[in-house]
């Protein structure tokens, strides 16, 4: 059932069990179906953390806030309600606001394969959701759903390039440094480049990649913010320094891409995520900042 409404471009959202049970291994209706086009969800408290829903690391998709949500209840009126049943309906309705905010290219995209589009939006669902230690390890994903994250994924769906997670905190220089990206986002050229731009000129710059974005403030103590999350690799044999009018680029081997296990090759369908840090002073003592983050999908 599930796969043919997947068909006809259908995700089917899925209450999974209110208690601590491993669906991999027990079981559930109907989250223990196995159909791609099903989005199991879980529930997070007001701690951000899952307490009392069930979780499975190949059929709980991902979590979503499901304590004392605001609902309609038996009888008229609402009420404060709390479980899995309240967390799926947030999971159901970003989907639809992911497909009303979509890219023209989505649109077409849609029209043309609606099965492969919707498990598109699953997958847009997964990769952005911020990583939670009581669901790292316990889904799919690894975190609770991030709808503003999603969003922007689904609104860049089709473009080479989104700009997120800014504007940049202001460095020494009074400005906000950003990074843009050059020559081609199709994987076969290998003609790609990062420069970040409005650094304070002649200042060290390394550039950092990863897989997904975070937004981290000040973190260590530095001046600006990480955006980036998971697993971050580190251009080091590559650090540069600013112009005079600082700017600072680099030449990006797509087939070498850092990661902490090794390098890796980016492959037509991948969005990764880019960011640059950089040495900056405040009232004359040194310290570091970022700039905002570039989140490129490959062709």
């Amino acid at each position: 059932m599930y796969d043919l409404m997947g068909q006809s471009g259908i995700l089917s959202c899925a209450a999974t069990a209110n208690s601590q049970s491993n669906v991999d291994t027990q079981g559930d209706v109907p989250t223990g179906c196995t159909s791609d086009w099903v989005v199991s969800v879980t529930a997070t408290n007001d701690d951000d953390r899952r307490t009392f829903s069930g979780f499975g690391l190949t059929q709980i998709d991902l979590g979503a806030p499901g304590a004392s949500i605001r609902s309609t209840v038996t009888g008229g009126g609402y009420g404060n309600l709390t479980g899995t049943s309240m967390a799926t309906p947030q999971v159901t309705g970003a989907i639809a606001l992911l497909h009303s905010v979509a890219s023209p290219e989505f649109a077409l995209f849609r029209d043309a394969d609606p099965a492969a589009a919707a498990l598109e939006i699953k997958r847009i669902l997964i990769d952005t959701v911020d990583v939670r230690p009581t669901l790292d390890g316990f889904t799919v994903s690894g975190g609770r759903m991030n709808l503003e994250a999603a969003a922007d994924e689904a609104v860049a769906f089709g473009a080479a390039g989104v700009n997120y997670c800014g504007p940049a905190i202001a460095n020494s220089s009074g400005l906000s440094a950003e990074i843009t990206f050059a020559g081609s986002n199709e994987v076969a050229l290998n003609d790609f480049a990062l420069a970040a731009s409005s650094l304070p000129p002649f200042s060290p710059t390394l550039l950092l990649v990863s897989r997904d974005e975070s937004f981290v403030v000040t973190p260590g103590g530095r001046a600006g913010n990480l955006c980036l999350g998971g697993d971050i690799g580190r251009f080091v044999n590559q650090v540069v320094g600013a112009t005079g009018a600082g700017t600072a680029s680099i030449d990006i081997d797509l087939t070498a891409i850092p990661q902490p296990l090794g390098a890796v090759s980016v492959a037509a369908g991948d969005t990764w995520r880019f960011q640059a840090w950089y040495r900056d002073t405040i009232f004359g003592f040194p310290i570091s900042n970022f700039t905002d983050g570039l989140a490129v999908f490959f062709e």
